[in-house]
């Protein structure tokens, strides 16, 4: 706990223990992006744990060198990445695993139905700082033309509020080229309760429309058709659904996981259903859009536990 521990080793901040933060900033890698993000706000958090009212109740972890970062609030866990497209990881309850860590994916993962492109690459922390309810974590990314030469110029913003039952996130995308770009932007997650197990595989409730594993691509419209979105990739089946909460669920827990979509926005849902993979993806794709240069356009996806 604070004071000369290198970067590397797991560093607990709590209420209590205020000066850990200069402690540990002042012996770390200072040229460390990622340790120069949360140092800046350093003052920000310790005013947030001087709050709670008890110290064990929220705690804040910083891993390795350029690395993931913790929240814990009471018993409910949430790792961001930041080194894979500023994800979230390994979210479980004192018995259930929300989101595991299948490979480079999660959840709050911004990506792109068209083009289509998901964005793993590292993502800049900006700010970690107290709200009314919890924690908020901000990160950037501007794509590059060697990256996606479309959408080269686009810089996006996600920030997450972190509350005792959930998460939300909102994703603001600006156009900073000179030209124009179009696009249809999908957050995508990879549910555990969508893995293979013994008790079988969970399900996905779009109001009375359920996905089951099937192993095939379903797409779940909620807006009128579009063609260019539709083409974009295979899907086996379609479905009209008409709400933009979806409730997830498994037969091995009782917790179920509500989220919940803008419908002015929302285009369809997707659940790539492939038995290759460890479990089948949840993908909000939302409506193509012309953005011009200097405009901005923003997501917002919300993650609520109901048990």
């Amino acid at each position: 706990l604070g004071g000369s521990a290198p970067v590397g080793k797991n560093i607990v901040f709590r209420a209590g223990l205020p000066q850990s933060f200069q402690r540990f900033f002042s012996a770390g890698d200072q040229s460390d992006p990622f340790i120069q993000a949360v140092r800046i706000q350093a003052v920000c958090c310790t005013q947030f744990f001087r709050r709670l009212p008890a110290a064990p109740a929220y705690l804040f972890q910083v891993r390795g060198q350029g690395g993931t970062f913790d929240l814990f609030q009471d018993i409910r866990r949430r790792i961001v990445d930041p080194r894979v497209g500023g994800r979230i990881v390994n979210w479980k309850t004192s018995r259930t695993t929300l989101f595991a860590e299948p490979g480079n994916f999660g959840a709050g993962l911004d990506c792109f139905w068209t083009p289509g492109v998901q964005l793993r690459r590292p993502w800049k922390v900006t700010s970690c700082t107290a709200t009314p309810t919890g924690i908020a974590v901000t990160l950037e990314y501007a794509v590059t033309a060697d990256y996606v030469p479309a959408l080269a110029g686009l810089r996006l913003t996600k920030r997450y509020e972190f509350f005792k039952n959930g998460f939300s996130q909102t994703t603001t995308l600006a156009n900073h080229a000179d030209d124009g770009m179009n696009f249809s932007f999908r957050f995508h997650a990879m549910p555990d309760f969508l893995t293979l197990r013994k008790a079988g595989a969970g399900t996905i409730d779009f109001g009375d429309v359920r996905f089951k594993r099937e192993f095939f691509e379903k797409m779940f419209r909620f807006a009128p058709p579009d063609a260019v979105i539709e083409k974009a990739f295979s899907m086996h089946k379609m479905f009209r659904v008409n709400s933009c909460e979806a409730v997830l669920q498994a037969p091995w827990s009782k917790t179920k996981l509500k989220a919940t979509f803008e419908k002015e926005k929302l285009q369809c849902f997707v659940c790539w259903d492939d038995l290759k993979d460890p479990g089948a993806t949840f993908e909000a794709i939302f409506r193509r859009v012309s953005l011009h240069p200097g405009e901005k356009i923003s997501y917002t996806q919300k993650y609520t536990i109901t048990e």
